[in-house]
């Protein structure tokens, strides 16, 4: 969690009010209040059993000064210890040196669980109620684009993350199947400004034209491999890859002792095989999605069943953007800066539906918690357009937990959708490692209140499995679900989209799901899809029923 404090200098002479201490201590008397033993310690840190969980800066400008602090809520503290470590010899710079602190996560100190979410909410509240302030100021939409463009224009070059950077030297070694490399780079502002290569590998032109012809180059994998593609690397180093030499030059911690590619735990079983298919259909899809700019969840999430649906005429659309404000571990959807809103969508929406002839329409969205309004009128605004353009069309939303406010639930439910879905996508056992900014219960309040506001809605959620979850766990999460009356579930199995994402435990076989499905029916659930490769929105429309 981070906290800006901006406010106006109260004078030089006034040091206490200028003071860290000053910003930090209504942060440390929030967290004293729900039971964390949190002291301000030095010039800057916020300790908790003499271990940091909070750093502060300050910048002065004129006559303002901003005071922001961070706050290590449940973070994985063997990832941030592994990012702070570095070889020794690899960097000799001359930037400001980190002092190396013990550290711990806030969470663990609670005396009662609690969410990010929630406790970034209690922080805020708290703070506002010391200082007696009554009214939080709403980004518009007219301000979140301004901010865009600063951070297009601005923020994300090249430049000013690296334009300022002090000179450094990088060394690194490094062995192949081609031989062994030892690197010795100069970089200056982010740009590779003299490289030396050393080595026991075999060339036919001399390495130093090599070197000279990186010379000026962007420090990164990117810019590197771009002035690669134009160089003969087998003339420099034979049997030596680009990505290799890449590799090396920048310090990735990458294995390529030898050739061979590193070792699968094992192929998926028979049951998680997917046919390949194609056709009119498929391209079809894809033509229509392009030419609208519109995004499919198929597309985004890395859906196994996307070719399937597309050669069936069919997908689930992906409203709000690319990218999702939250930091789920299972997840494939991107986590970059939030897309500005595209005012036509609803219209695209519509029209792709139209084009298609569909019958059933799932509509869902990545979670944007930085907007007022979470994305629920944009969501109203969709269901409204296809029912102007295809009234016989049913329409179901998969959408966020929106933060469980029901001042937005009521705008989507407004809307009048025919299913709202939302997925509690895990057992709660699990939040902390797959979901780690949601709630289990404000996911089962989203629908018991869309129920209880829409009595005649169907509501429907589905949940993974293979992430390590026990039978009795999947029981009693199914057990809550029926408690909240939903009335559909999806059960599939999670599927790894990459290396960076949290790891599948177990592959669930055909047997169990068919066992799970038939307990869910006996529990009341009134339609229930339970397979492998089972997804929230696959075969929606026959799982829709009557009554």
């Amino acid at each position: 969690i981070n906290f800006t404090f901006i406010t106006r200098k109260t004078g030089a002479s006034n040091k206490t009010e200028n003071s860290f201490v000053r910003f930090a201590q209504p942060v440390v008397s929030a967290l004293n209040a729900l039971g964390v033993p949190a002291e301000f310690s030095g010039r800057n840190d916020i300790l908790v059993n003499g271990m940091k969980v909070s750093g502060n800066a300050q910048y002065h400008e004129g006559e303002w000064l901003l005071h922001h602090g961070t706050l290590l809520f449940d973070g994985n503290l063997k990832e941030l210890v592994g990012a702070l470590k570095s070889k020794p010899l690899k960097f000799i710079d001359k930037s400001v040196k980190s002092v190396a602190s013990r550290v711990t996560n806030i969470a663990e100190h609670l005396s009662q669980p609690m969410s990010v979410l929630d406790f970034r909410d209690y922080l805020k509240e708290t703070i506002m109620a010391q200082h007696g302030i009554d009214h939080v100021y709403q980004l518009s939409e007219k301000d979140f684009s301004g901010i865009h463009k600063i951070q297009k224009e601005k923020f994300e070059t090249y430049e000013w993350n690296y334009g300022k950077s002090p000179r450094y030297a990088f060394h690194n070694e490094c062995r192949f199947a081609a031989g062994t490399f030892e690197f010795e780079a100069q970089i200056k502002s982010g740009y590779l400004e003299r490289l030396n290569i050393y080595g026991d590998f075999f060339g036919e032109q001399p390495v130093g034209e090599l070197s000279i012809a990186l010379g000026g180059v962007k420090f990164t994998e990117e810019a590197l491999l771009e002035r690669l593609s134009s160089i003969d690397l087998n003339r420099y180093a034979q049997n030596l890859k680009n990505e290799e030499f890449v590799s090396a030059l920048l310090g990735l911690e990458t294995d390529f002792k030898s050739s061979e590619p590193k070792r699968q735990t094992g192929p998926k079983p028979e049951w998680l095989r997917v046919k390949l298919q194609g056709g009119q259909e498929t391209q079809k899809v894809k033509v229509l999605l392009s030419e609208l700019s519109l995004n499919t969840v198929c597309q985004e999430a890395n859906c196994p069943n996307q070719m399937e649906c597309y050669n069936k005429g069919t997908a689930t659309f992906m409203i709000l953007g690319r990218n999702c404000t939250r930091n789920c571990t299972f997840c494939n959807v991107t986590r970059l800066a939030p897309d500005p809103l595209d005012q036509d969508e609803p219209e695209k929406v519509a029209k792709a539906i139209e084009k298609l002839g569909l019958k059933y329409a799932v509509i869902t969205s990545v979670t944007r918690d930085d907007l007022p309004d979470q994305g629920a009128a944009h969501f109203a605004a969709v269901v409204r357009a296809i029912r102007a353009r295809c009234k016989e069309v049913k329409v179901e939303l998969l959408i966020p937990d929106m933060q469980g406010r029901e001042d937005l639930l009521d705008i989507i439910l407004e809307s009048e959708p025919d299913v709202l879905n939302h997925n509690v996508e895990t057992v709660p056992a699990l939040y902390s490692k797959v979901r780690p900014m949601a709630n289990f219960k404000r996911s089962l309040d989203v629908l018991a209140y869309a129920k209880k506001k829409k009595p005649q809605l169907k509501t429907k959620s589905g949940i993974m499995l293979g992430l390590g979850e026990t039978e009795e766990q999947v029981i009693e999460a199914l057990e809550a679900l029926r408690a909240a009356n939903c009335d559909m579930l999806t059960l599939g199995q999670y599927l790894q989209p990459s290396p960076q994402h949290i790891d599948v435990v177990e592959y669930v076989r055909p047997e169990q799901f068919e066992k799970l499905r038939l307990r869910a029916l006996d529990m009341g659930f009134k339609s229930v899809a339970s397979a492998p490769l089972v997804r929230s929105s696959y075969h929606a429309d026959q799982m829709n029923f009557e009554g």
